[in-house]
């Protein structure tokens, strides 16, 4: 479990959570990252016990279309873009930088507060970042598989998760927003 150490605001906002994931094969569904409050608007994204990417807002679930296969780390992607005219929310799953599904939900997340990595999930999570915009295959393909500056337009966070050790992984963005450890090994 990790928690990040200021909150962020993703409420009506586009955005993109590309990371880098190998969960254990369990038969559990598991969660990736948490934002909100589950008696008023709360954000989970996971992975399915199929190896299938998946968004929840406040109950309403969608699913990539595709699994992933997680024999290995694979770089996986959310994509978030929302529509105020329609009140919808569009979901873009990735696999490094092919589409494995996507979906519309009906209503926008207002949530905001802590990010919670993980707080039922099992296996490898690294590079993580978060963007502040709804990100394309030729964005997602430029800054994949490699380490960032900090400083690339419209990111929001970057946790390379190398530390090996200590209670803290350190955001390498501009603007900070540590990851407070809790529980991980």
């Amino acid at each position: 479990l990790a928690m990040s150490v200021s909150k962020r605001n993703l409420a009506d906002k586009d955005f993109t959570l590309d990371l880098m994931l190998k969960p254990k094969h369990n038969g559990k569904d598991m969660t990736v990252l948490y934002q909100g409050d589950e008696s008023k608007s709360y954000l989970r994204l996971g992975v399915t016990a199929a190896g299938e990417l998946s968004v929840d807002i406040s109950g309403n679930v969608v699913k990539s279309e595709a699994a992933v296969d997680f024999t290995e780390i694979r770089q996986v992607a959310y994509v978030f873009d929302v529509d105020d005219e329609k009140n919808e929310t569009k979901v873009v799953f990735y696999e490094g930088n092919t589409v494995i599904g996507e979906g519309t939900l009906k209503g926008i997340y207002t949530g905001q507060g802590r990010l919670t990595f993980g707080p039922d999930y099992e296996g490898e999570m690294l590079e993580t970042r978060l963007w502040n915009k709804a990100m394309t295959a030729a964005e997602l393909a430029t800054y994949s598989m490699k380490r960032l500056t900090g400083y690339e337009l419209g990111l929001i966070d970057n946790y390379p998760m190398n530390e090996g050790r200590g209670t803290y992984c350190y955001d390498k963005a501009v603007g900070s927003n540590d990851l407070e450890l809790r529980g991980v090994t």
